[in-house]
């Protein structure tokens, strides 16, 4: 079974996607903020990780760069309300492999998790 990180602060969002991706055969954790999804990321293994941008104590930017320091390999997935190309860009730099605007299509999203984990 693949397990995922969810790093996101808004409850609801959170509930969503866990409720999708464990309808989908998905092991899923859940982190509030970025800071939380650095410390399991330092702790544990995951097939893919869907980053928020935009969270309080650590934003998913920066905990991204800090990932990378030490796992290069672990696919993350923007997930961003803001959708120019300099949102994507900043996504893209920061080390993250894609980036889905929100709110997110269900099926873009688990199109865009199988096409990089499965």
């Amino acid at each position: 079974m693949k397990k995922i990180l969810v790093i996101e602060d808004e409850k609801i969002i959170r509930n969503l996607i866990k409720k999708k991706l464990i309808s989908n055969g998905f092991e899923v954790e859940i982190a509030e903020n970025g800071k939380i999804g650095l410390e399991l990321m330092e702790k544990n293994k995951y097939d893919l990780v869907l980053m928020d941008i935009h969270m309080p104590i650590m934003n998913g930017l920066e905990a991204t760069k800090k990932i990378r320091e030490f796992d290069k390999r672990t696919p993350i997935v923007a997930l961003s309300a803001n959708a120019y190309n300099k949102d994507i860009e900043n996504s893209l730099k920061s080390g993250m492999n894609t980036h889905l605007s929100k709110p997110v299509n269900r099926n873009e999203l688990l199109n865009e998790i199988f096409k990089l984990v499965i």
